[in-house]
């Protein structure tokens, strides 16, 4: 008898063990809308110990549509999201419109890895966010450090930079798109300029008709007042993302008061060496009226928009 026990489980593990060898390497990815549906387990042994499929048929019937509720349930079609990842010192940021995603820039890379494979690859596929194309603002690691990871996740994704390198799209002053009923224009950096660096970055102006936001990369001083000088007119907008980190080289009083937005939105490491963002742009953005979010403090920063303006949930 003992023999004939040990047989079967020897059969039951072979069975469980040929299935497992079919399944795909790695992790099985899930997203958000999986959450709740991992609690159906217990529903169901809950419900079979008090045999509430009997006396509250209506009962069960409505859990399991909540349950599945996330699976359909859409945003508002004039939402869109603009989330500055917690990257430590680095940038990258997602705009989101009903369930595609562009990326402007892609984080710090390290030796053993870059945040590509450690936070924008999940976080896109947590929430359940199909990659179309990336921004690269400029060449420095802490900004493009992710980029050949996330290709590697999304093959198909155009890239769009001021590098010139193989296969990019350009990002210089003049260049538009639209993507998702989103207005894009390109700022800086001036068609055929061949500098590099900070002040090369591609700054973007985003915006719905209603609301913008201005991604600046890392640009400094120097390149802000040739780009008010000549073009002011397009830089007024809701939102900004603090150039350069928050770095005392860039945010000039100059552009602080053309943007003329109501909030400023920062990226750097907590206790980062260069003590970054200074506390005379902190300063100097707040006594513009913008409200200040910074990542060292607050971590991810979520900005929704939407036909009734902004908001911070």
């Amino acid at each position: 008898m003992e023999s004939l026990l040990w047989l079967a489980a020897d059969r039951v593990l072979a069975l469980l063990f040929w299935g497992l060898r079919r399944l795909p390497d790695g992790w099985l990815t899930l997203d958000a809308r999986w959450l709740w549906i991992s609690i159906l387990p217990w529903l169901l042994v809950m419900g079979w110990r008090f045999q509430s499929w009997r006396h509250s048929p209506a009962l069960c019937l409505s859990v399991l549509f909540l349950l599945t509720r996330p699976f359909s349930r859409q945003p508002p079609a004039d939402e869109w999201r603009v989330t500055m990842l917690d990257v430590g010192q680095g940038l990258a940021m997602v705009i989101e419109r009903h369930g595609k995603a562009l990326l402007y820039d892609t984080g710090p890379a390290w030796p053993q890895g870059d945040s590509g494979q450690q936070v924008i690859i999940p976080w896109l596929r947590w929430h359940h966010l199909q990659l179309q194309g990336i921004m690269l603002s400029h060449e420095h690691l802490d900004h493009r450090g992710g980029l050949d990871s996330v290709l590697q996740a999304w093959p198909q994704a155009w890239v769009r930079s001021p590098l010139g390198w193989a296969h990019h799209l350009p990002c210089h002053r003049g260049e538009r798109w639209q993507w998702q009923g989103l207005n894009f224009q390109a700022l800086w950096p001036l068609p055929g300029s061949t500098a590099k660096g900070n002040n090369h970055s591609c700054v973007v102006r985003i915006d719905d008709g209603r609301s913008s936001i201005l991604l600046t990369g890392d640009i400094e001083r120097q390149a802000e007042q040739a780009m008010i000088s000549r073009y002011w007119r397009h830089l007024t907008s809701t939102l900004i993302q603090v150039p350069h980190h928050g770095s005392n080289t860039s945010s000039s009083a100059l552009l602080v008061r053309r943007v003329d937005g109501a909030a400023a939105l920062a990226s750097a490491s907590r206790y980062n060496a260069w003590r970054m963002p200074s506390y005379k742009v902190v300063q100097r953005y707040r006594q513009r009226g913008y409200r200040w979010f910074a990542t060292p403090q607050q971590g991810q920063i979520t900005v929704v928009f939407s036909a009734e303006g902004w908001q911070n949930p």
